[in-house]
């Protein structure tokens, strides 16, 4: 992959390095990555657990939140070695929590949580100014 930006050739480095030495390029049980994942109808334990440290299943997720704040690019450069040089499965995993893990979340944290907010203080205040008057 052609990647022109610094950061992002850095990026593709290190994650084709991590998944060389954890996914493609190592033997489990003398299987290779892809037909063990088939096996075990899943990914790894230990392997699940680096993608949790790692918290690529937070990659677009502010880091206010503990999350890794990636921009697109760096979320797409992810699953591209995943894809190449771990399994279908770890990008699958990725991408759907980003997608129907995290997006809503975001979407509720940035969109819906300031509206509920400001309509439960118009409720609000519109109660006490209700029980103002009555208590007068």
């Amino acid at each position: 992959m052609q990647l022109h930006d610094p950061a992002l050739r850095r990026l593709w480095s290190e994650l084709v390095d991590w998944f060389k030495a954890n996914g493609s390029g190592k033997r489990f049980e003398g299987m290779h990555f892809e037909r063990y994942v088939e096996k075990l109808h899943n990914l790894p334990p230990e392997f699940l657990a680096a993608v949790k440290q790692k918290k690529w299943l937070a990659t677009t997720i502010p880091a206010s939140e503990d999350g890794l704040e990636w921009r697109k690019a760096g979320y797409y450069v992810l699953n591209s070695v995943a894809g190449s040089f771990g399994d279908a499965a770890v990008c699958l995993l990725i991408m759907a929590n980003t997608s129907i893990g995290t997006t809503p979340v975001l979407l509720g944290l940035e969109d819906e949580l300031p509206r509920v907010r400001e309509e439960l203080t118009r409720s609000l205040l519109t109660r006490s100014g209700s029980a103002r008057s009555a208590a007068a």
